[in-house]
């Protein structure tokens, strides 16, 4: 999941839907006046909102959590989120690159492998010591915006490259981002993070929680549109959420859709 706007970012119409994981009971008035003020006060729990900007500001205060691509904000327009209550995660894209970020031409060539099914962006050599570094780097400077955690995408590279220096080089990045101080939320990447904890017998040292996509809903990529899961992949992310939770670990699936439009 990895989608932005404006210009020169990638276009996934797809990933304009986006993940909430349930909405905050609203106690109904007998008032006009009373369900307006609380239909204004109520929160959602939880947003992925990798598509926007610093102008969805005002309706990201909606959530009490967000994920947002913090590379397109500034730290005043993070200190307005925490002011309204709102807890701030950044993506953090380490195990791809994509062509449309302003590094792309400097890391190119450390691609090892065409993304399927997301053309503006390849698999990256995370092997690579130049890579870690700026990766250490870029989280360092999402910190200082004053993001809360880490949204740590395509841990997948392990995946697709099924390596010794990948699972090594993986290991290298969150741990150095770990060593921030701040919550890391795995997206998917179970390959890697079920490898990672068979082998040492905890990921502390790594993440804190873990994020799953399409546990209810599915994309067709030929389309370009969201269906209901299949009933195979949905026990598939039931039994990582039933690992997760064994793991003491924060588990956030996305189970309905909503625009930030």
């Amino acid at each position: 999941m990895k989608c932005k706007s404006g210009k020169n970012r990638g276009k996934r119409n797809a990933c304009l839907f986006l993940g909430i994981l349930s909405l905050v009971t609203v106690v109904l008035c007998l008032s006009v006046s009373c369900n307006a003020d609380r239909r204004k006060a109520q929160k959602y729990e939880y947003g992925v909102f990798l598509n926007a900007d610093r102008t969805a500001v005002p309706k990201l205060k909606n959530y009490e959590t967000v994920v947002i691509d913090a590379q397109y904000f500034s730290k005043k327009d993070i200190r307005k989120l925490h002011a309204g209550g709102t807890k701030v995660y950044s993506y953090l894209n380490i195990g791809s690159v994509e062509n449309f970020r302003p590094y792309y031409k400097t890391y190119e060539h450390l691609a090892i492998g065409d993304y399927e099914n997301w053309e503006e962006e390849k698999w990256v050599n995370v092997a690579d010591k130049d890579w870690q570094e700026f990766m250490d780097t870029l989280a360092g400077k999402l910190k200082k915006k004053g993001v809360d955690g880490f949204f740590i995408d395509n841990c997948d590279v392990y995946d697709y490259a099924h390596k010794k220096d990948i699972f090594d080089g993986l290991t290298v990045i969150l741990k150095k981002i770990r060593a921030m101080g701040k919550p890391v939320v795995v997206n998917g990447g179970d390959i890697y993070v079920t490898a990672y904890q068979s082998r040492f017998g905890s990921a502390a040292d790594i993440m804190t929680g873990v994020n799953q996509e399409s546990v209810w809903s599915r994309i067709d990529f030929t389309t370009k549109t969201f269906h209901t899961q299949k009933k195979r992949s949905g026990s598939i992310s039931a039994s990582i959420c039933r690992h997760a939770k064994r793991m003491e670990w924060m588990f956030i699936c996305w189970n309905t859709r909503q625009t930030i439009n």
